[in-house]
């Protein structure tokens, strides 16, 4: 049908493509790829957040033979988030004595002897804790106990962090990359998740700067750069600054090379977006010349009546 050689450049510059609206990542290749998580907004919030109302956070998870948290014990998470740790620590070690064998019981007394500056009973009841119900906090209160760990070997070697990470990664990682964390094994995906749960519990209470956070901050950039995207990674880097890490040049380094990667990866995809306008205009500038489409109906009687 000669008509349908009729198509007014109007209606050609008013097609719209239907497609999803995604936010796009870089990945540490360089190639595009999908943003799924903001691990560092999460972070900065709870970084923010007044311990005070944050009643649900310190745990009071039942275990699977457990009637629910007494009211006592509420009083003594409340003594936690208010500060006054004595009085927790008081509180809870005579639930402890009237109802033994309570998870709960045992994490709370292991993060109020950790605020009180009692690492070794804090270790002492984190890992009681762990005994009791391995599966609390998502199953990453091995990583509480890391914490801990480091944080007793600091007190005979400060410097500890200036040359050592609490977690040491390889070169290389995947999701399914196993990792030996202080004797521990974990998947790289396993150790992501458990550090974004517990720093977002520590940041509550542990204000910049702290070295240990800081380096688990770099850490998670690392992971999030090699199992996610770059995006997330330069701003767990900054969160890292901000907790003090010891290597700000370190931190510089990673930024600067991840940017270049979001950098190169925006200039492929707006050079394919002008490759692509300048062939559909050599295209459109060729079928005009053809004579395939004419830009009013005027012209295109014209070219009929001259055939």
């Amino acid at each position: 049908m000669n008509f349908l050689r009729f198509i007014p450049l109007f209606f050609l510059l008013q097609l719209r493509s239907q497609a999803c609206i995604n936010v796009p990542g870089t990945s540490l290749d360089g190639k595009s790829t999908l943003l799924f998580s903001h691990p560092a907004g999460d972070l900065r919030r709870a970084m923010d957040s007044d311990p005070r109302s944050m009643m649900d956070l310190i745990s009071h998870e039942s275990g699977p033979d457990e009637d629910p948290i007494t009211e006592l014990e509420k009083s003594g998470v409340r003594k936690i988030l208010s500060g006054h740790f004595d009085e927790a620590i008081a509180i809870l070690t005579d639930l402890e004595a009237e109802f033994p064998g309570r998870y709960s019981t045992a994490s709370n007394l292991g993060t109020a002897y950790e605020l009180h500056g009692d690492l070794g009973s804090a270790l002492k009841w984190i890992e009681e804790g762990i005994r009791r119900n391995p599966e609390s906090h998502q199953g990453t209160e091995w990583l509480h106990a890391a914490i801990l760990k480091t944080k007793i070997l600091l007190q005979d070697d400060p410097d500890f962090l200036n040359h050592h990470h609490l977690i040491e990664l390889p070169e290389a990682i995947s999701p399914r990359s196993k990792l030996v964390i202080q004797g521990e094994e974990q998947f790289a995906l396993n150790l992501q998740n458990a550090l974004h749960h517990q720093l977002k519990e520590r940041l509550v209470f542990v204000k910049p700067t702290d070295p240990i956070v800081a380096d688990l901050l770099y850490s998670y950039a690392l992971l999030e750069a090699h199992l996610n995207s770059v995006e997330p990674a330069i701003e767990l880097m900054e969160l890292s600054r901000e907790y003090g890490y010891p290597k700000p040049g370190q931190i510089d380094q990673k930024i600067e090379f991840y940017q270049s990667l979001i950098f190169w990866r925006k200039f492929r995809f707006y050079m394919w977006i002008a490759l692509g306008i300048a062939l559909m205009v050599t295209f459109l500038v060729f079928a005009y010349r053809k004579k395939w489409f004419f830009l009013t109906l005027s012209a295109y009687q014209k070219a009929k009546s001259a055939q």
